[in-house]
């Protein structure tokens, strides 16, 4: 009897140390880690950094917060029965998941409107074919006289990388992979905004999340901007809808 007592006071404090270290493994994975920004942001750029947001996402969750000076409202995932999904943006897009949102606190409102597909969808987008890209990003930004198309793909370590235009304006959008502390979702803790002048933004999308934006960009531009990057910021909440 004594020996099974203590092989099971060895198994049960192998167990208890085995859930510390898992315990202990997730908050250094998710607590206190940030991403590195690009170093030209630090003089150059505004931070607008998210409070008041919960780290759930859902049809029934209201998932509106703060931005800095902005606000993100009426995150609507219900994709499939939005208008949004219908217009002439996102027409030939096979999409299974989208979400539509509001960004206050610009010189005007902006609307928000992104389409996620996989390459099973059947999706060419930016001359990729489904064969080279698994995952495509679709977000467009609407305002009184401003807006922005961007335009990612990604493949199977989901990188998402491509185009964002604003009022005819050119931008690349590419991961930043540097952090500080351990990061282990597979997918990139942000994005960069590149332009003909250099880095004119970028968007932390671990949660609760950060957004800079060059002085450099007009006010509206900055709101169309920091829709099109809010749109990164709620991918991860992504609800697909089988067809």
């Amino acid at each position: 009897m004594l020996k099974q007592t203590k092989n099971t006071t060895t198994q049960t404090t192998r167990l208890a140390i085995a859930a510390l270290s898992a315990t202990a493994l997730v908050s250094l994975a998710g607590c206190g880690t940030t991403m590195i920004p690009p170093a030209e942001l630090a003089t150059t750029a505004n931070i607008h950094t998210a409070t008041d947001r919960t780290s759930m996402s859902g049809l029934m969750i209201d998932e509106s917060f703060v931005l800095g000076a902005y606000k993100v409202a009426d995150v609507d995932r219900d994709w499939l029965q939005h208008e949004s999904s219908k217009t002439e943006t996102f027409d030939g897009i096979h999409s299974t998941a989208g979400y539509v949102y509001t960004i206050t606190g610009g010189p005007t409102d902006v609307q928000g409107t992104c389409a996620w597909a996989s390459a099973n969808g059947g999706v060419s987008i930016m001359g990729v074919s489904v064969s080279e890209a698994q995952n495509v990003l679709t977000c467009e930004c609407t305002a009184e006289g401003e807006s922005s198309l961007m335009k990612l793909s990604a493949g199977k370590k989901l990188d998402y990388a491509g185009d964002l235009e604003v009022d005819g304006e050119s931008f690349k959008v590419t991961p930043v992979k540097e952090t500080e502390g351990m990061y282990l979702k597979k997918t990139p803790p942000g994005y960069r905004i590149d332009g003909a002048d250099g880095v004119m933004g970028a968007v932390e999308v671990i949660r609760p999340g950060r957004l800079w934006l060059s002085k450099e960009l007009s006010d509206e531009a900055k709101g169309t901007v920091s829709c099109a990057m809010t749109g990164l910021m709620l991918m991860d909440g992504i609800i697909v809808h089988k067809m």
